[in-house]
């Protein structure tokens, strides 16, 4: 069983093994405008960042509390002045890093969503 995303219809950007909603039901994250080039799960399991070249990081409550299992867009975290290339979550989930294409590299308090 998997937890499918996508940035379009038919475009699979990444999966996990702990859904909430039946395997046949796949999930649209919208709200990037242009590429996605990362996506990284939380260590805890609990947030998705999404980032690339519209310089944006889209944070995400990937299994909210409700009947509507149906990821929740938390936050969106700006800064950069070039397209995201990466972004890492701490081994404790409370900071996001990432990169840009100029090598600038942020640190973020995830703690705060």
């Amino acid at each position: 069983m998997s937890l499918q995303l996508y940035s379009q219809p038919g475009n699979q950007l990444a999966t996990t093994a702990t859904p909430k909603k039946p395997a046949n039901q796949a999930t649209r994250l919208l709200g990037h405008q242009g590429e996605i080039f990362t996506l990284q799960f939380s260590p805890c399991g609990e947030y998705l960042a999404s980032a690339g070249h519209d310089r944006l990081i889209y944070f995400w409550e990937v299994f909210p509390s409700g009947e509507d299992a149906t990821p929740k867009n938390v936050g969106v975290l700006k800064g950069h002045k070039n397209a995201l290339l990466d972004v890492k979550f701490s081994s404790d989930s409370e900071r996001l890093y990432s990169v840009a294409s100029d090598w600038q590299v942020v640190a973020w308090d995830t703690r705060a969503f």
